[in-house]
């Protein structure tokens, strides 16, 4: 059994390829190979929990890069790291809301 979100990865990959989207694709490949890694490579398949594993490892450490070209006065870096975070973020679960947390938390404290 395959993963929709890898599968949905190299779909993605495809379509850069066409599209000669460059950065979408070496970000795109890297993760794919952060992804083998984890587990083709360790006899594992590939489930939608290890990709969107790997990809918030991947958004983290992007993040954290991008904060460091803030500082260093580098913009068009961290505005590189920024778009690639965004483009990742696209492989990450729908995120609740603060609104929806409370009231998950206020219908299990009622229960």
């Amino acid at each position: 059994m395959t993963s929709p979100l890898y599968d949905a990865l190299l779909a993605d990959i495809k379509v850069a390829m066409k599209t000669r989207n460059t950065e979408a694709l070496t970000t795109l490949r890297s993760m794919n190979a952060q992804i083998k890694d984890a587990t083709i490579n360790e006899g594992k398949e590939v489930s939608d929990v290890d990709v969107a594993t790997v990809m918030a490892k991947g958004i983290k450490q992007r993040q954290e890069s991008a904060e460091q070209f803030h500082q260093g006065g580098r913009q068009e870096l961290a505005d590189k790291e920024e778009r690639e975070v965004e483009l990742l973020r696209n492989y990450q679960p729908q995120q609740l809301s603060e609104s929806e947390i409370e009231a998950l938390v206020r219908s299990s404290a009622s229960a």
